[in-house]
């Protein structure tokens, strides 16, 4: 008969080993299989409050982002 601990480690490898199998599918499904080219354009324009003090800086600007489509090579 197998022991509390016993199960409990069996348990766990299995799903320490499932866990990592399913890892490195991930990672190679987003590394070599799916692979987005995605445009993506950031315009930063000027800044419109610039505060410097002795211990910190903040400055406050208007941005335009522009995402586009993506498209599956």
């Amino acid at each position: 008969m197998h022991s509390a601990s016993s199960r409990f480690n069996s348990v766990t490898l299995f799903t320490a080993s499932v866990l990592a199998v399913m890892s490195m599918v991930n990672f190679a499904h987003g590394y070599y299989i799916f692979n987005p080219k995605v445009d993506v354009v950031l315009e930063i324009k000027e800044p419109t409050n610039f505060v410097d003090t002795r211990f910190w800086d903040q400055a406050a600007f208007r941005y335009n982002l522009y995402a586009g489509k993506f498209v599956l090579s």
